[in-house]
């Protein structure tokens, strides 16, 4: 199943380097969310140790820029920035 999981994720994370525009905060959010989902799968599948906690610093990383994409997104919607802060 993680396999499985693992290549969906990899196959959706390329569709969408395919696709996005990663100068826009919203497309480099869809890339940084994908990276940490892969990252975390990956390293289920790894036994405690380096090299598993390396990954899961990787996706701590990768779901940092997705949180900080996705408020710099939000606050470029004309009107919706205030409303959704506080």
């Amino acid at each position: 199943m993680t396999q499985s999981l693992e290549k969906g994720l990899s196959d959706g994370l390329a569709a969408v380097l395919a696709s996005v525009n990663r100068g826009d905060p919203l497309g480099e959010a869809q890339v940084a969310a994908l990276e940490a989902a892969l990252l975390l799968v990956r390293a289920d599948r790894l036994p405690d140790g380096e090299s598993r906690a390396e990954l899961v610093h990787e996706a701590l990383g990768a779901a940092r820029a997705t949180v900080v994409a996705t408020g710099m997104a939000l606050m470029r919607q004309p009107g919706r920035a205030r409303r959704a802060v506080g």
